[in-house]
């Protein structure tokens, strides 16, 4: 399985939205996204999209092979263990049609789609 889009892109795209942001803001932006893209990269996704949205958070569409869909949203501005959302979808359980939503800190989310993406691919 390999990734559609190249993470240089999306770096690349990254650097044209904080183009023009204060610098102070830029630093707050590059921590969480690239531990983001580095481990979400690790699990080879099919789609990768993000947004900067006017709130000043970081929001990414994620596509992985194994019917799964996540949308994760990470807050700069908020408290650590409060500061990132994330939606999974799961496309291929026909009894469990339902999202699976969280709103914890990024290392702890990413943690779960990690552990939920290894389990998919070992079934």
């Amino acid at each position: 399985m390999e990734s559609y889009i190249k993470k240089s892109t999306l770096i690349r795209e990254f650097r044209n939205q904080i183009e023009g942001k204060p610098n102070s803001l830029v630093l707050k932006f590059d921590k969480p996204f690239f531990e983001i893209i580095n481990r979400i990269f690790k699990k080879k996704p099919n789609d990768v999209r993000f947004l900067i949205m006017g709130e000043n958070s970081l929001v990414f569409s994620i596509q992985f092979n194994y019917s799964i869909d996540i949308y994760l949203e990470h807050f700069i501005d908020r408290q650590p263990n409060t500061n990132t959302l994330v939606t999974i979808t799961k496309d291929d359980d026909p009894l469990n049609s339902d999202s699976d939503m969280m709103l914890e800190d990024l290392n702890t989310c990413l943690s779960v789609i990690e552990n939920l993406l290894s389990t998919k691919k070992s079934i």
